[in-house]
């Protein structure tokens, strides 16, 4: 049932259309088993766009001595354009959204980078079945307006959705049943207010099950067919379910261009090679390279008090105060943050001033307390868990 996201035929290029494009990644000059300095003053976890953006603000205001490690065997992270046949196949980003008041679509435009053809999602548009066939179009079409309605509801203002709590307990008193993405039992609606945007998707649910009875008699096929549209909206929202999203958030994001999807066209994958001829990444760059934490080490001074100097957890000094301990594995899976698979002998060590770590803030979340090793105060740890869903799915977070 997913939404199917297919890039139209006519802005499908030929390569012998288009000027050249670097088909090796960049970095790939290196050897898996080269290894970097042992001292950097700064390292930045994360060859995608926000550690290759990060690089080239560091390397345009003057700093030199950088060091970029990456767990794959290339640059972009969940950016990846692959040539197939005679054409480019986005595998991960696709489109740049919006173009009216968008500075990267001014920027990029600048740049040359983007197609005149403008694309579109398929919306709702989709194949819907379960293991026994394809679902009555009828059915499906009521389970699409019944979340059209939700999400028109949430635009609406307090007293609207008041009213429609009150229409919903009044008229129909329904049980709740339903369970939200994270297995947890939903909030009942029988309260004075809604406390959160699944609560609003829900209720509408609720009424038109009472109301229909198509629907009510495809009670549990209806649930699901729901279900699959919440979990989507936990894509479009960045959550792990809706009951995490406040009814004032979910309308709070600005619109630059509605239904402008751009393409590139040379695909996404040239956005990552203008960012790496900006800085030296021959010298800075190096992929298949594993890491596994962090540590902000111990100050300490030296005996005759006049030699600052910093402790690692094993004892070990070193002249920067943050340590980068990562391994060589060319082709293996990304496990930055596990501790199973590392073993001390395999793993090396960098030194280094500062440490930018562009990971996706879901990752952070989840391995916060195994990735870091530093005694991050618990205010910062708490903007993380905070944040992780505001700012999209892919932000720079510094250490």
């Amino acid at each position: 049932m997913q939404e199917d996201r297919l890039a139209s035929s006519k802005n499908e290029l030929k390569l012998d259309d288009r000027p050249p494009v670097v088909q090796a990644p960049f970095g790939c000059n290196k050897n898996p088993q080269d290894e970097p300095s042992q001292w950097a003053q700064v390292v930045i976890i994360g060859a995608g766009l926000a550690g290759l953006a990060a690089a080239q603000r560091l390397h345009e205001s003057g700093v030199d001595d950088v060091i970029i490690l990456d767990a794959l065997d290339r640059v972009g992270g969940r950016v990846h354009t692959i040539s197939h046949s005679d054409y480019l196949l986005e595998l991960g980003a696709q489109w740049l959204h919006g173009a009216d008041d968008n500075p990267l679509y001014q920027w990029l435009t600048s740049l040359g980078m983007l197609d005149d053809f403008q694309d579109a999602s398929l919306g709702f548009q989709g194949i819907y079945c379960t293991n026994r066939g394809e679902l009555s179009s009828s059915l499906v079409k009521k389970v699409i307006d019944i979340v059209c309605e939700s999400k028109l509801a949430l635009s609406k203002d307090e007293n609207y959705l008041q009213h429609l709590l009150c229409d919903n307990n009044d008229n129909n008193n329904i049980n709740n049943s339903l369970t939200t993405t994270s297995n947890k039992p939903n909030p009942t609606t029988n309260s004075k207010q809604f406390k959160n945007a699944g609560q609003v998707f829900k209720c509408h649910l609720e009424m038109r099950l009472a109301q229909d009875d198509e629907l009510a008699r495809n009670k549990q096929l209806v649930e699901a067919i729901f279900e699959w549209f919440l979990r989507y909206e936990t894509i479009e929202n960045c959550c792990d379910n809706m009951d995490e999203v406040s009814i004032q958030s979910y309308t709070d994001w600005t619109d630059l261009g509605e239904g402008t999807l751009l393409n590139f066209k040379n695909g996404y994958r040239s956005l990552l090679q203008w960012f790496c001829r900006q800085f030296p990444h021959e010298r800075w760059l190096y992929l298949n390279k594993q890491v596994q934490n962090v540590e902000l080490m111990k100050s300490t001074i030296s005996r005759d008090n006049s030699t600052p100097f910093w402790t690692d957890s094993s004892g070990q000094a070193h002249k920067w105060p943050v340590l980068v301990k990562y391994k060589s594995a060319a082709g293996a899976p990304c496990v930055a943050g596990l501790e199973e698979g590392f073993k001390a002998k395999d793993c090396k060590t960098i030194a280094c001033n500062h440490v930018i770590v562009t990971s996706s803030l879901g990752f952070l979340k989840k391995n916060m307390q195994t990735f870091f090793h530093a005694r991050i105060a618990a205010s910062q740890a708490g903007t993380h868990q905070v944040s992780w869903f505001r700012d999209g799915q892919q932000d720079c977070a510094t250490i």
